[in-house]
């Protein structure tokens, strides 16, 4: 891995732990307010996420690259209505996946010794994943609008 790329695979290491952070920030939330069913949702989301991060932490290793945690931001931890929660989260899915898309673009533009974008798409199937959470929180926003 050239060091521009293990750098970018880091800072989405630590995306992807943010995003579970998030999550979690967000399903306590719900428990607090009384909404069980979405509060689970928002945990399995969490562990989704942690997946994810180990798989790029493990696509790095296997290149003999060093992972490099770093510490991770505070997420909110309120939200004035549970729309106003899924709405967070549909934006927060957007810009996640808007980051795997530039890490792809990375690894394609040849910038990499060990080639193109099949590398990177081999070990990390979160490319893959991003697109079906996004449309969760899609559906759940769509029918709450006319609120």
């Amino acid at each position: 891995l050239s060091q521009k790329m293990l750098d970018a695979l880091n800072d989405q290491v630590n995306t992807e732990y943010y995003s579970a952070y998030l999550y979690r920030s967000m399903a306590a939330h719900c428990d607090a307010i009384n909404f069980r069913g979405f509060a689970k949702w928002f945990r399995e989301q969490a562990k989704e996420e942690d997946d994810h991060a180990m798989k790029f932490q493990q696509y790095i290793i296997d290149r003999f690259g060093r992972v490099e945690l770093k510490p991770i931001q505070a997420p909110p931890n309120t939200w004035n209505t549970p729309l106003a929660v899924f709405e967070a989260a549909l934006e927060h899915e957007r810009q996640v996946t808007s980051r795997i898309h530039a890490l792809a673009e990375l690894a394609a533009s040849g910038f990499e010794p060990e080639g193109p974008i099949a590398n990177i798409g081999r070990a990390p199937s979160v490319i893959d994943d991003a697109q079906p959470p996004k449309e969760v929180c899609r559906g759940q926003v769509r029918p709450h609008i006319q609120f």
